[in-house]
């Protein structure tokens, strides 16, 4: 299945079972924190960036958890921290 070539960002949405999945478009909301659930830490941080947010990390592999958390309402130049695992 492909993904629209106009997006620069996709989330990966889980069927119901564990075998089959698909990639979908996601579009940051302006005001509100990308959830970055996940992703690389290269990628979180550069979506974190292009939107305006500062970005702490902790640890290596991919975001497992994030604060504030994906979706909240935050201003630009909120500090984001990465856990990654």
């Amino acid at each position: 299945m492909g993904v629209d070539s106009a997006s620069t960002w996709v989330s990966y949405s889980a069927a119901t079972d564990s075998t089959t999945g698909r990639y979908v478009p996601y579009k940051p909301v302006s005001g509100k924190v990308p959830n970055c659930y996940g992703m690389t830490a290269k990628d979180a941080i550069a979506l974190l960036h292009e939107e305006g947010y500062k970005v702490k990390v902790n640890g290596y592999g991919k975001v497992r958890s994030q604060s504030p958390q994906g979706n909240q309402a935050a201003k630009r130049g909120t500090t984001v921290v990465l856990e990654l695992r």
